[in-house]
């Protein structure tokens, strides 16, 4: 079970396959925990990501990681899908 924290600034980093950074920023938790972000992934960007997610709490700094695969529409809009490895 996990806890919940509104008001939590989530530090993000958005990484190509490379492991060169992308786009980075933060976000502040709403009521549930959730933060929602768009990253500015460079247009025409094809390939997998990595998204790292990090927040300092009581017990130190807490860190998480997800892999998703990113491929533009043709508006330009990124479409990400979870990538699982």
């Amino acid at each position: 079970m996990s806890n919940r924290k509104n008001g939590a600034t989530i530090n993000w980093s958005v990484y190509n396959h490379s492991n060169l950074l992308l786009a980075s920023g933060s976000s502040v938790t709403g009521s549930f925990g959730w933060i929602s972000y768009l990253p500015s992934i460079p247009t025409g960007y094809i390939g997998k990501i990595k998204v790292v997610a990090q927040v300092n709490s009581p017990v130190g700094l807490l860190k998480d990681s997800g892999y998703f695969y990113s491929v533009y529409s043709d508006l330009g809009s990124p479409n990400l899908g979870f990538w699982s490895g």
